[in-house]
């Protein structure tokens, strides 16, 4: 055994992607609009980039977004910007009330004394203008690219429905799902999730639905979507009760337990940030379903329903080019 974080997450599932149900896009929206920016500048010029951030806020909650911003000269350099300072830019934030139409904030980024056109070595060390012949250019122009890194605070939130039917009643059924509603692949239960999120949460188990009395094994699995941005911080992982007469969860390894949900321990909330931030893999939290206390007279599934929600800190990385250019003696003048 090399890490020992697999034996708790292993990395592999096999369900499917989880419904949205609600709303395609996240619970709160937010986006970055650069069309008021200048994005050609000349060589020694300060680079100034404005950008208008947008949010949508439903929540009862001030919404909070802190930016930062980025020149990098796409060889791997990166170079922080200066935020210059406005009325609604406070303690390096920007906090947006709750309010169901967009609302927006500029935030304008500075590079002083500009940037330079970096020219091309040979082999030998020369330069292009050095071994150009007479009248050939040298480089006049070079590309960078913005970015402007916007963190928040983001909560996902995942339902699984678990149906429950009596042993003995369910051998009598050819199809127990028959007549009901349900995100089904065969007689596996696939999960949902509310709204939309850079990160995915599926619940789930590889045993066929309705259950019948004993312990059942689920998974509560994390994986991030891929979309531009990084998970820096996991912050909470709960489980909740399902507050059913059926189905109870029995307390799960290095889970928390609560007044009516589980929690997950802060060591292990802190290996999953660690590994979110550095394998492509999923996380799989391994967890237990008590089903007991089933009537044998009924003859259709029981439904309880699972939830989980995931509190993270996301960095959205928003971007655009930037070109410098050689100034000439007439275009000063």
């Amino acid at each position: 055994m090399t890490d020992p974080v697999e034996c708790f997450f292993k990395p592999f599932y096999d369900w499917s992607e989880p419904t949205v149900t609600e709303n395609k896009q996240e619970e709160v929206q937010v986006k970055a609009d650069f069309s008021e920016s200048k994005s050609v500048f000349f060589e020694g010029e300060d680079v100034v980039v404005k950008a208008a951030i947008i949010v949508t806020n439903p929540l009862d909650a001030p919404y909070t977004v802190e930016p930062r911003c980025f020149i990098n000269d796409r060889k791997e350099n990166s170079y922080e910007m200066e935020l210059l300072p406005s009325p609604l830019f406070e303690g390096g934030a920007l906090t947006f009330r709750k309010s169901e139409i967009e609302q927006r904030a500029s935030v304008t980024c500075r590079k002083r004394g500009g940037l330079e056109i970096v020219q091309e070595k040979d082999t030998l060390g020369e330069t292009i203008k050095e071994r150009a012949p007479v009248g050939e250019l040298k480089k006049e122009i070079e590309g960078y690219d913005f970015e402007l890194h916007l963190e928040r605070n983001i909560v996902a939130r995942a339902e699984w429905n678990v149906y429950t039917m009596n042993k003995e009643a369910l051998a009598l059924k050819d199809d127990p799902f028959a007549g009901i509603q349900e995100n089904l692949r065969g007689r596996t239960v696939l999960s949902k999730m509310k709204y939309a999120s850079p990160l995915k949460v599926v619940i789930g188990s590889d045993n066929d639905q309705p259950f019948f009395e004993g312990s059942w094994p689920f998974s509560v699995i994390l994986r991030k979507r891929d979309i531009d941005g990084n998970i820096t911080l996991i912050k909470s992982v709960t489980i909740h009760d399902p507050k059913s007469r059926t189905v109870r969860l029995s307390q799960p390894c290095e889970f928390d337990e609560g007044f009516d949900s589980y929690s997950l321990s802060s060591d292990k909330v802190g290996k999953a940030t660690r590994i979110l931030k550095e394998r492509d893999t999923p996380i799989d939290i391994q967890c237990t379903l008590q089903v007991q206390n089933l009537d044998s007279s009924k003859l259709t599934p029981e439904k309880s329903i699972v939830s989980a929600n995931v509190e993270f800190q996301f960095e959205s990385i928003y971007e655009l080019p930037i070109t410098i250019l050689k100034e000439s003696v007439n275009e000063r003048v």
